[in-house]
């Protein structure tokens, strides 16, 4: 999927906006903002798909990838484990 996206890209470089749902031959899937980790997470997974745009008015404002989600977990798993050992010491 990603040789098709630059492909795309490359093909539509001298225009100043593209319709993604307009340029794509497959269905699109995008996560209207503001949307949690978690749904976006379940989404790439049902979808079986690492990418997945950001949309808000019908404009793709930014592009999500599966290492985003991982690291946006792993960052809120992180403050939620230092809120609990702040808990329990006290500190």
């Amino acid at each position: 999927m990603t040789n098709r996206w630059e492909k795309t890209i490359k093909a539509y470089a001298h225009c100043t906006s593209i319709t993604l749902w307009k340029t794509s031959k497959y269905r699109v899937f995008g996560a209207p903002r503001p949307q949690n980790i978690e749904d976006c997470m379940k989404m790439m997974s049902e979808k079986r798909i690492r990418h997945l745009p950001v949309v808000e008015d019908q404009k793709v404002v930014g592009i999500l990838s599966v290492s985003d989600i991982v690291t946006a977990i792993m960052h809120e798993q992180e403050n939620r484990i230092q809120s609990l050992e702040q808990y329990i010491t006290g500190y």
